[in-house]
């Protein structure tokens, strides 16, 4: 139980820092609700383990746990239903991204985004570019 705890703490720090007293609250709020949700978390890690398109996401991406413990996605959510919602996105992205896509949109460094549109004229573009927090 204390072991689940401080891989929980562990992973608060990388999620929020530890510089100040809200970061430190912030952690400490991430470690009960990761007690509270320890189902939802649990089936997340199993998805990501099985995740054929992205493998090491969790380890990228550590900000997807906050996800299933904050009401992020949609108002009065569950975290049943929180997890349902990041399944169902990770899911249809193979429908409609490419595997080069889909990893570069992922990559933790912003200057793999993917581009989607860009007009030189304006000096403007779109990208797609996944970052949790």
């Amino acid at each position: 139980m204390f072991s689940y705890g401080k891989k929980q703490w562990a992973l608060g720090r990388s999620i929020y820092g530890y510089r100040s007293w809200r970061e430190k609250r912030r952690i400490t709020l991430f470690v009960g609700r990761s007690y509270k949700n320890r189902k939802q978390l649990k089936e997340l890690i199993e998805y990501f383990d099985n995740y054929q398109p992205l493998p090491n996401l969790l380890d990228k991406h550590e900000g997807i746990y906050e996800v299933i413990n904050r009401v992020f996605l949609f108002k009065n959510s569950s975290a049943k239903e929180r997890l349902a919602a990041i399944k169902d996105h990770f899911d249809m992205l193979p429908d409609y991204f490419t595997q080069e896509a889909i990893t570069e949109m992922y990559n933790p460094d912003e200057s793999h985004a993917v581009v989607i549109w860009q007009n030189e004229e304006l000096d403007l573009k779109a990208q797609l570019w996944f970052h949790t927090g």
